[in-house]
């Protein structure tokens, strides 16, 4: 069972086939205001409006919204909705997922309400590092218990899988990237992965065509924002964390993200000069058989609005604005070329093949993900 806390990430797009295929139910919790009020006061106006009679007290309720969606779930015999119907008797675990500013709240869930609230088996927390206050105005402030900011309690025995793109490394470096695996908490890191990617906004466009919203992708220029697929491992990670909540049975550790952390300033992406690309953390073929450097993080002399976007540099031997300009440049210059690497189509598609192979047989990857990804590799030209 898998519930989400009402952000629409990009990500859920990619989500949707698995959940689909292993055949969980989705039940979606606009548990934050802006996910009730944002539609219904910029586009879905007027007494026709499908949400005009929605009211949102408030984010300092989102919690507790959160619970009695839960309960609402498993246990609807109140009287109140039944979302699952006649699938209510067949629920095994209840899993809560949250991205962004939804994983945000989740920690606090999880860390602050959870232990009293006890509703839920499992929480995959997204794209994050620190959690939300526990009240927000009007209410007065309501402060964060320690512990319920930045990293995740070790005295619970519900299971935690928090993922975290490129994006997320460096401002996490001092919390969630510097708690170890432990008991009911591991943490995946992505190399190369960006908190909103080409392929998941892509992939949302007609849903935010027919809501009014706009479509298409946002304006950030040369050299292009983040074009790698970070769903196929969040995919694997829900397989995991229901596994987990079923059988007790943990996810494997993945490697950590390589970070430079002064004892005082700002840590840093420690990156392979050969490729421009973040070392450590999960690779999937993207960065472990590359073709292209891929940042996930605002690249030098980007507009600031783009920070979630990221950058990809395709290694086509062409000379882009950054090339030589070592306060731009992505990746080496001149860039690395495809047959000095893989010499011919076979040899990287062979590459590709070990390297998804590897991922599944650690759970990092889903098998109709690694044949997805074999199949594009064939398609590759290397000149």
């Amino acid at each position: 069972m898998n519930v989400s806390s009402g952000y629409d990430s990009d990500i859920f797009g990619g989500l949707s086939d698995e959940i689909l295929r292993e055949g969980y139910a989705y039940v979606g919790v606009s548990a934050q205001a802006v996910g009730v009020n944002f539609l219904r006061n910029t586009w879905e106006t007027g007494p026709d409006a499908r949400y005009a009679s929605l009211v949102h007290p408030g984010d300092s309720y989102s919690y507790d919204i959160f619970s009695q969606a839960a309960q609402a779930i498993v246990d609807p015999s109140s009287g109140g909705p039944a979302p699952l119907g006649d699938l209510t008797s067949h629920i095994t675990a209840l899993v809560a997922q949250g991205a962004s500013q939804s994983g945000a709240r989740l920690i606090t869930y999880a860390n602050a309400v959870h232990p009293d609230a006890d509703s839920y088996s499992g929480f995959l927390i997204l794209l994050t590092n620190n959690g939300s206050a526990l009240s927000q105005n009007p209410l007065p402030p309501v402060p964060v218990p320690t512990g319920a900011n930045s990293k995740i309690r070790t005295d619970s025995d519900t299971p935690v899988l928090h993922i975290n793109s490129e994006t997320e490394f460096t401002a996490g470096a001092r919390g969630i990237h510097s708690q170890p695996d432990a008991g009911r908490f591991h943490l995946w890191e992505i190399a190369g992965a960006t908190h909103a990617t080409k392929p998941g906004i892509e992939g949302t466009n007609a849903k935010r065509e027919k809501s009014g919203l706009p479509v298409g992708l946002p304006p950030c220029g040369s050299p292009g924002i983040n074009d790698m697929d970070v769903a196929v491992v969040v995919k694997a990670g829900l397989h995991a964390l229901w596994q987990w909540s079923e059988t007790g049975q943990a996810p494997t550790s993945a490697d950590r993200a390589e970070l430079s952390i002064p004892e005082t300033g700002a840590a840093t992406i420690v990156r392979d000069p050969a490729t421009g690309i973040a070392k450590g953390g999960i690779r999937v073929p993207d960065v472990d058989v590359p073709i292209r450097t891929l940042w996930g993080v605002l690249p030098p002399g980007g507009a600031p609005f783009c920070f979630l976007f990221g950058a990809v540099d395709p290694w086509n031997g062409d000379s882009d604005v950054h090339d030589g300009n070592p306060s731009l440049d992505l990746s080496p210059t001149p860039e690395p070329s495809l047959s000095v690497l893989y010499e011919k189509e076979s040899k990287y598609v062979k590459a590709v093949k070990e390297s998804a192979d590897g991922l599944v047989d650690q759970g990092f990857l889903r098998p109709f993900d690694a044949k997805a990804i074999i199949d594009r590799a064939k398609t590759v030209d290397i000149p």
